[in-house]
């Protein structure tokens, strides 16, 4: 049974069962255009997000890519039923958007559901002022379920979809962090 929920980002998505936390973003505007970087973040299979390495730029549009990955990475990580980590959680994302985030995870935890699959990032464009950060990139979660926390396979589940969003990143501590996301629409 395929629903539309609210993503534990805060993002709308529908998938089967409950939501799955899968990150997105497309085209957007403003800011520098970076060529297009294509990684994968993995729910449940322990791969990590690709590296920053096919990203030209700045140093400081390299770091918040890389901060972009690691927030996915780490996001998918706790979706796909690994246990909550929020001093974890918190060296990619900042507050309170990381204890809003740990709220839904272990809200979709409980209620028995996790995320299997890979989420596919693809940043489009990065914008950095000073210690404030946007990124804007195609999360395409068309081959990431939710299922129930048993599951083995993502049979009879619906996939996600492929969503445009825009991330918002400080500077804190040397360390840039997510510190929101806005979903913009399908990634076109």
């Amino acid at each position: 049974m395929a629903v539309t929920a609210r993503r534990p980002d805060g993002v709308l998505m529908t998938v089967a069962l409950a939501s799955a936390l899968v990150l997105t973003a497309c085209s957007g505007t403003g800011g520098s255009t970076l060529p297009a970087y294509s990684g994968t973040s993995a729910a449940s299979s322990g791969a990590s997000s690709g590296g920053t390495s096919a990203v030209t730029g700045s140093p400081d549009d390299q770091a918040v890519v890389a901060a972009l990955n690691a927030y996915t990475t780490a996001v998918d990580t706790f979706a796909g039923g690994r246990a909550l980590d929020m001093t974890a959680l918190r060296k990619v994302a900042a507050e309170p958007f990381a204890t809003q985030i740990g709220k839904n995870l272990v809200t979709t935890q409980g209620a028995g559901y996790k995320v299997l699959g890979k989420t596919v990032v693809t940043v489009k464009t990065a914008t950095v002022t000073g210690g404030v950060a946007s990124i804007t990139a195609c999360l395409d979660a068309t081959s990431v379920y939710a299922v129930t926390a048993t599951a083995t396979s993502t049979a009879g589940a619906q996939p996600g979809e492929a969503t445009t969003s825009t991330f918002t990143l400080t500077r804190a501590s040397g360390a840039w962090l997510v510190s929101g996301v806005k979903a913009v629409g399908p990634c076109h």
